[in-house]
């Protein structure tokens, strides 16, 4: 019998309200640009969420779900000297790495395929898209922190909710969010190492995306690369 392995669960927060238009890119097609006050304001106002996680079982026990065929790099920070307490921005680029196009979703309003009671609104015929996108900071003890996090959703029959990508294509997608370390500095105290600041950290992002009602039904997708840096203090 082969080894049982755990897929992850995947927590996506939710949002009604705005127009799905006013998040998206303007100037470039394939830039999504997440810092915008829109998606900012949207983020606030964030009062509830629809999350959970699967497993796929077999008779040869529990395995990993299939991957996403997408590739994703870390191009850069922005913020140095990266301090506690600031804002982080990131620039990251997201490939399309099968023969066949590849829908990405592009809005943050969640309402568009979720009720505030988490039913799945798109009707028979409607795919709905919902994913994620974040920073895994993580220490020399293997503990993380998620920083600059978006819920990203879309649904087929409103085009303005989503981009394809043809074979080979990329995009850019750029975060924004506040440097905080609390799993990070408790991690470290519980392991006998200084949680005291300056720490040096390993960046990496995290894409996830799922096109049904359940969620995890596809592994995340972990970017290539990954950034060295020293978070020092506020």
């Amino acid at each position: 019998m082969s080894a049982w392995l755990a897929a992850a669960a995947f927590i996506i927060s939710a949002a009604h309200g705005g127009s799905s238009r006013d998040s998206g890119p303007h100037d470039n097609e394939l830039l999504l640009d997440l810092t915008t006050p829109y998606v900012q304001q949207v983020e606030a106002r964030l009062t509830w969420g629809c999350g959970g996680g699967s497993l796929l079982g077999t008779s040869e026990g529990i395995v990993l779900p299939p991957p996403l065929p997408l590739g994703l790099r870390v191009d850069s920070l922005t913020g140095e000297p990266y301090r506690l307490g600031e804002d982080i921005t990131s620039q990251l680029v997201l490939r399309n790495t099968r023969r066949e196009p590849f829908k990405i979703p592009w809005s943050v309003d969640a309402g568009l395929i979720f009720s505030k009671d988490c039913k799945w609104l798109p009707g028979p015929g409607v795919v709905g898209l919902h994913g994620s996108i974040t920073l895994v900071f993580e220490d020399e003890s293997g503990k993380k922190d998620f920083i600059a996090s978006h819920g990203l959703f879309g649904i087929s029959s409103d085009p303005s909710t989503f981009r394809e990508l043809a074979p080979g294509e990329s995009m850019e997608i750029k975060t924004a969010g506040k440097l905080e370390l609390y799993n990070i500095a408790m991690g470290r105290k519980s392991a006998g190492l200084s949680p005291s600041l300056p720490i040096p950290v390993t960046v990496t992002a995290s894409f996830t995306l799922d096109d049904g009602p359940a969620f995890g039904r596809y592994r995340p997708v972990v970017s290539a690369n990954s950034l060295r840096l020293i978070v020092l203090g506020e």
